[in-house]
Formats: structure tokens, sequence, C-alpha cells
């Protein structure tokens, strides 16, 4: 499992991603995301552009129960961030009512789906929490 809590994901991006594909520009986003978000996921993954002239990179989540993620989602476990997000955002509103179904045993996506994947677009990143 990786924790985002510290600097290695983004250090490791800079030390390993040619700039061409993960600017200096493109990192800025993806720590203030980072930073500001809650550690809800497994992995990411990183969506490059393949034209030279775009440096936005979109940042992917997984979500699985088996780290606290989904309890974290569907508001069971206090996550100050996403409380927060779930006040403000009729989107992070529908996340969590999607989480709360996904972990109810009754439900046949919590037989069926064994992870959420969720997606910040780059421009998006710098506010997560849309209105």
């Amino acid at each position: 499992m990786m924790m985002l809590s510290d600097d290695t994901l983004i250090r490791t991006i800079d030390q390993n991603f040619e700039k061409e594909l993960v600017s200096e520009g493109a990192l800025a986003p993806l720590n203030q995301l980072r930073q500001t978000s809650p550690v809800v996921w497994n992995h990411v993954e990183l969506e490059c552009r393949l034209k030279s002239d775009d440096e936005c990179v979109d940042w992917i989540a997984e979500v699985t129960p088996c780290n606290g993620g989904r309890a974290r989602l569907a508001g069971w476990e206090k996550d100050p961030w996403l409380n927060h997000a779930c006040e403000v955002s009729a989107v992070w509103q529908q996340i969590r009512r999607l989480a709360q179904q996904w972990g109810d045993p009754a439900s046949p996506l919590a037989r069926w789906v064994p992870s959420l994947y969720l997606e910040f677009d780059a421009d998006a990143l710098i506010n997560p929490i849309p209105e």
C-alpha cells in the first residue's frame, strides 16, 4: 500500500519521469492534491498527455476496502477533509452515497466491485472539491 502523506511519490515522479511527460508545472498541482486530500487509496496512476505542448497530468486513485478507503469515503471513519467536501459539494455527496452502498454487505456492489477509481483531472487538481 502506498501512503501519500510523505513526499516519496512526488520525489519519485520528479526523479524518474521525463520532464516532457511530467513537467515541473504539472508536479505542483499533484503535490497540492497530495497535501490536501485524504489518504483513501491504495495506489495512484498518472495520466500524461502525449502532446509536447500540453503539460497536464491527471491523477487517478484506486480506493479499496482493505486500507479503510471505502470506510472513509462512506463517512464511517473520521476524515475532516472528506466531511468538508461532502458538506459543500454535491459530487462528493454522490461519491459518499456510492461508497455507503458499496459497503453494504447486502448490496451487489459489495460482492462485485473490488475497488473504485477516482480521477482528478489536471485542471481540477488545485481545487478537488467541485462546487
